[in-house]
């Protein structure tokens, strides 16, 4: 219902001038200080099973398989450099596994995940951007992350619940 206060977030309702299309360009830091939170974010989203690939022929969900050396929930650098290497890893079986893959798009998602943006993506700094661009409340409770790799493109799904505190048993009363 149109202008309901529990709808649709006007900025996204066409009956009230928003827009349910569209783009919106998200700059990742790629290094410094927030690349080293980024990765402490993914790691602690690889760790708890938040993250999972998507390609034409299954849904997998992503675990760590390497062994941990360091104490659970850790995100020290030994313990984000494993997390991205064993992601890498299994990301890369997927694509083979998948035939979607020629020489070339292999070499293309390397690169991907050599230069640290598809990692910079499973965080929830992008869609902690975007609820910031349409005035929306910055929060994203219970993220997951999504890697669809499909032929010729990889993209992330994040999925969350966001908006306004919930208190109470009841909390559309």
């Amino acid at each position: 219902m149109s202008g309901d206060p529990e709808s649709i977030p006007a900025c996204f309702d066409g009956d009230l001038g928003g827009s349910p299309a569209g783009s919106l360009a998200v700059t990742l830091v790629l290094g410094g200080d927030k690349a080293v939170e980024r990765e402490r974010d993914f790691t602690r989203a690889l760790h708890g099973g938040g993250i999972a690939f998507l390609t034409p022929g299954e849904f997998e969900e992503v675990w760590p398989t390497i062994p941990k050396a360091t104490a659970a929930g850790s995100v020290s650098a030994d313990a984000r450099f494993s997390a991205i290497s064993d992601f890498r890893q299994q990301l890369l079986e997927a694509a083979e596994d998948s035939a979607l893959g020629s020489e070339k798009e292999m070499k293309k998602l390397e690169g991907i995940l050599s230069n640290g943006s598809l990692v910079a993506n499973l965080t929830v700094g992008p869609a902690v951007d975007f609820l910031l661009h349409f005035g929306l409340p910055p929060r994203v409770l219970q993220p997951r992350f999504v890697v669809v790799i499909g032929p010729a493109s990889v993209r992330v799904a994040t999925l969350g619940f966001f908006g306004k505190r919930v208190i109470g048993d009841h909390p559309a009363e």
